[in-house]
């Protein structure tokens, strides 16, 4: 399901992505600097809060692409929730890439009972490619051999399209 984000849009994108990055680039800089295993973007960003502020506003537009698409609230898009709440609704853990075939990448750390969902692309233009429960992506299939997180083809996502009328998307949507 492909999106394209209006110019508002963008700079709602843009304006809390720069909030977020103020908010909590020390605190990542920090983390990630004493973690070894670190899967993601930070490698590529080491430190650079330039990068760190795209990195935010990509996150975001991910965020409100999937909250639109599904009619659910994505709240305030400045709150960086971390593992505390889910990104969209009740459960729902947006994780987003800017390669249009990436794959979706769990952290031990994401909440086994979330619902993920991956976007990939960049501003304005973005593709939901998928949805799996964290639960079955932690499966030992999908284990990394690099650290410890989990990676998720493409090929074993479900259609976004499918997701209201599974018995997920039910249990998500009577949540609201």
């Amino acid at each position: 399901m492909k999106f394209k984000l209006s110019a508002e849009q963008q700079f709602k994108c843009a304006e809390a992505g720069l909030i977020r990055a103020q908010r909590y680039f020390a605190q990542f800089n920090d983390q990630y600097n004493r973690k070894e295993d670190n899967p993601g973007d930070w490698v590529r960003l080491k430190g650079d809060f330039f990068k760190f502020v795209a990195l935010q506003m990509d996150a975001i537009a991910a965020e409100m692409v999937v909250g639109e698409a599904l009619g659910v609230p994505y709240g305030d898009l400045s709150d960086q929730r971390n593992k505390n709440g889910a990104d969209v609704g009740s459960n729902i853990e947006v994780k987003h890439t800017a390669w249009h075939d990436g794959h979706l990448i769990i952290a031990p750390r994401d909440r086994s009972n979330d619902i993920a969902v991956l976007v990939t692309g960049s501003c304005p233009e973005y593709r939901i490619a998928g949805w799996i429960p964290v639960a079955i992506a932690k499966q030992p299939r999908f284990k990394s051999t690099k650290d410890s997180s989990y990676w998720v083809g493409q090929m074993h996502l479900r259609p976004i399209e499918n997701f209201r009328r599974s018995s997920y998307g039910e249990a998500q949507l009577s949540n609201l």
